[in-house]
C-alpha cells in the first residue's frame, strides 16, 4: 500500500487534550490503496486517498449535526475553490508533424487545439461556442468549434486569426462566456480544469462513542496540536497556480481573465457556421 502523503509528513503523535471524542487520526485502506482522514479540533478535516493513478489531498469543514445516545453524526464538507471549468495551455508544446497538419488543415500559422469529448463534459455545452478578437470585446460572429452534425470529433484545430490576442468561449446552454488574453502566443490548447471536473469529497460519518471508532475508519489516534496547524497547512485547499496573461513565449497555463453571461453576444435562434469545416 501506499505511503500517504500526510503520514509521512506529518506524524507527530502526541497525547493532547480534545474538545471531541472524534478529532484524531484515521487510517482506512486495502491492499493497493490507501486513505487517511484527520478531524481536527478547529472543526477543520484533511482527507488524503492514494490509489493507482490517483493522489489526491483535500480538506475543508467539519460539523456535528447530530448526538443520539451512543453515537455522533459527522458531516464533512470539501472547502470549494473558485475556479474556472476550463483553461487554455498557452504556447503548449507541439510536435513538429502534428504542428505542420493542423497549420496546413486550418490554412493558419497559429493553432488552437482541443478536446470536444471532455470541454463538452466541463462546460456542459454540446458544442462551444468560440471567437477570437484583438481588443477585450468580442468581434464578428462567434462560430460552432466544430460542425453541428456528424457526432463530436476526438479533436480539433481551429486557426487562430493571425492579429487576435484574446479567446472567447462560449457555453450556450450555461450561458457563461469566458475570455482568455493569449497575448501573441503561437498556439494554445483549450483544456477543461482537471480541478473543476472531480465531484465534491463530501461525506457523512458516525462516531461510536461506546467503541470509541468511527465507521469504516476504526479508532483515532491522537495528534499534537502542533501537527494538526501543520497538517491543514499542507492539505487547506488552493487553486493551481494560474496567470490570466502570457509572459514572452513561454508556456503559461491561463485562467480566464473574465467571466461573464454569453446571451448579449448570442441569441440561441442563431444559424452559425463552425470553425472545423465538414
Amino acid at each position: 500500500m501506499k505511503k500517504i502523503l500526510l503520514s509521512t509528513l506529518l506524524f507527530a503523535a502526541a497525547t493532547a487534550q480534545t474538545a471531541e471524542p472524534f478529532v484524531g487520526r484515521y487510517t482506512h485502506g486495502g491492499a493497493d490503496w490507501g486513505a487517511e482522514l484527520w478531524l481536527l479540533n478547529n472543526q477543520k478535516f484533511c482527507y488524503a486517498v492514494s490509489a493507482g493513478n490517483l493522489d489526491l489531498r483535500t480538506g475543508g469543514s467539519w460539523l456535528k449535526t447530530a448526538h443520539n445516545g451512543n453515537t455522533i453524526t459527522i458531516e464533512l464538507t470539501e472547502q470549494k475553490l473558485p475556479i474556472s471549468d476550463v483553461v487554455i495551455v498557452a504556447n503548449p508544446k507541439v510536435d513538429d508533424s502534428t504542428l505542420a497538419d493542423a497549420q496546413k488543415q486550418t490554412g493558419s500559422r497559429r493553432i488552437l487545439f482541443l478536446t470536444p469529448p471532455a470541454l463538452e463534459n466541463a462546460l456542459g455545452s454540446m458544442n462551444p461556442l468560440i471567437g477570437f478578437s484583438e481588443t477585450e470585446q468580442p468581434s464578428g460572429k462567434f462560430k460552432w468549434a466544430y460542425p453541428a452534425t456528424g457526432g463530436t470529433p476526438m479533436y480539433a484545430r481551429i486557426g487562430i486569426p493571425e492579429k487576435a490576442r484574446y479567446v472567447f468561449v462560449g457555453s450556450s446552454e450555461n450561458d457563461k462566456l469566458y475570455r482568455f488574453n493569449i497575448g501573441s502566443s503561437r498556439h494554445a490548447k483549450l483544456n477543461p480544469n482537471p480541478q473543476a471536473g472531480r465531484p465534491p469529497m463530501d461525506m457523512m460519518l458516525t462516531f461510536n462513542i461506546q467503541s470509541q471508532s468511527l465507521e469504516e475508519y476504526g479508532t483515532p489516534e491522537p495528534i499534537s496540536a502542533a501537527a494538526q496547524q501543520t497538517a491543514w497547512q499542507q492539505c487547506e485547499p488552493k487553486a493551481q497556480g494560474l496567470a490570466t496573461t502570457v509572459k514572452g513565449s513561454e508556456r503559461t497555463l491561463l485562467n480566464p481573465e473574465s467571466v461573464s453571461p454569453l446571451k448579449p453576444h448570442y441569441q440561441a435562434d442563431e444559424v452559425l457556421e463552425s470553425w472545423v469545416k465538414e
